[in-house]
């Protein structure tokens, strides 16, 4: 076995004990969870997002588990989707059927900025109206997008910024350790790039690291470049982009998809391992052709978004299993003590949860990659 690979195994067992530590501190002395109503008035919750993207559901999901864990919710068991990102449908069940004394999920409360969906109430002005008039006892806010849309002074309605990939990058927050807004909250991962990128070089070993996204500087904060361009420069390895330009990625979806396959087709040829980076622009269904060029040329990937992407051809990425368990309870405790009167500025806002991997073992055996026996014993997820 050799001195980088029990470095990755060295280093995922440090980062679970920290992890749960850090937890276990933050639960008894910060967060006031225990379910309770205003004068025995229902919560009343809102909901938006700035585009549509394959982690939202699971994360509100993991939410709404994470409720029902700590009594705000009764338990029951959640519906399943034909589509993967159909948040809009989790909510009008959560409204329509969950069982609860102290939450109210507002059914006509759901909005969606992106402008694929113009029967929807997707306007920012309509709902920052309505917050203004105090309709509502907290906002979610799904994705970068929607947390630059809500951390502003337009509203003082409590507001979390959920799944947005650099809350700190992206301007939706101030710093670490405080928002810069009293109604507002986003969760940090400070270090989970830095961890995924670390693991992969430890696990790997490379010389050149590939990556694609496009030229803006919202996209910028998607792929979290910052961390990248930090690890390479501790590691030793060069950073090699392709950019789709700003034009391209509005083109339609057929236009793009042949420019990121490009991207992809030239990468192949001159780097050692590829980083896949977050982008709602490509649905999963594409991934395995646009990942050809790399199974062709035998190189390593990494999902920087996580198991979805592994099991549809990405050799490694973080098992959402245990992602979401950690990050459902998160959430769901700066909600409850939200909605217990605790400023979500007052709250902590980073997270660090345990690098767990999920691997695909078809891809490894066509690349013929020796996957270490260290790595498929913590593996959290196996395809």
């Amino acid at each position: 076995m050799s001195k980088s690979r029990w470095s990755a195994i060295a280093f995922i067992i440090v980062s679970i004990f920290l992890c749960v530590s850090e937890q276990e501190t933050s639960a008894n002395e910060i967060y006031e969870i225990l379910p309770r109503t205003e004068s025995g008035i229902k919560r009343r919750v809102a909901y938006c997002q700035g585009t549509s993207y394959k982690d939202y559901l699971s994360t509100l999901q993991g939410l709404v588990q994470g409720l029902m864990k700590y009594g705000w919710i009764e338990k029951t068991p959640l519906p399943t989707f034909a589509n993967a990102t159909d948040t809009h449908s989790m909510w009008l069940w959560l409204a329509k059927n969950i069982k609860s004394d102290y939450l109210e999920f507002v059914q006509d409360a759901y909005y969606d900025m992106s402008l694929e969906k113009q029967s929807l109430p997707s306007t920012e002005q309509e709902m920052i109206q309505r917050l203004k008039m105090n309709h509502f006892d907290l906002i979610i806010a799904m994705g970068t997008l929607a947390g630059q849309a809500l951390a502003n002074n337009l509203h003082s309605t409590p507001t979390m910024v959920m799944s947005a990939s650099d809350p700190l990058g992206a301007g939706i927050v101030k710093g670490i350790r405080d928002s810069g807004y009293d109604h507002v909250h986003a969760k940090l991962e400070p270090q989970k790039y830095s961890k995924q990128i670390e693991f992969f070089y430890d696990t790997v070993v490379f010389e050149k690291l590939g990556l694609v996204y496009n030229d803006t500087p919202i996209d910028r904060s998607y792929a979290g470049i910052t961390f990248v361009e930090a690890v390479a420069e501790k590691k030793g390895f060069q950073v090699v982009p392709c950019l789709i330009k700003p034009e391209d990625a509005k083109q339609g979806e057929s236009h793009y998809l042949k420019k990121v396959f490009e991207c992809h087709q030239k990468l192949a040829r001159t780097i050692d391992a590829f980083y896949l980076t977050v982008n709602p622009q490509i649905k999963l269904s594409k991934l395995p052709k646009l990942l050809t060029p790399f199974f062709e040329a035998k190189i390593p990937t990494y999902s920087q978004s996580g198991e979805d992407d592994v099991a549809r051809g990405i050799l490694l990425g973080t098992s959402n299993r245990s992602n979401n368990i950690y990050t459902g309870w998160f959430y769901a405790k700066t909600m409850a003590s939200i909605l217990n009167g605790i400023s979500p500025r007052a709250l902590p806002m980073v997270l660090e949860k345990p690098l767990t991997p999920a691997i695909n073992l078809t891809t490894a055996h066509r690349i013929d990659f020796e996957v270490p026996l260290e790595i498929l014993s913590i593996a959290g997820s196996i395809y």
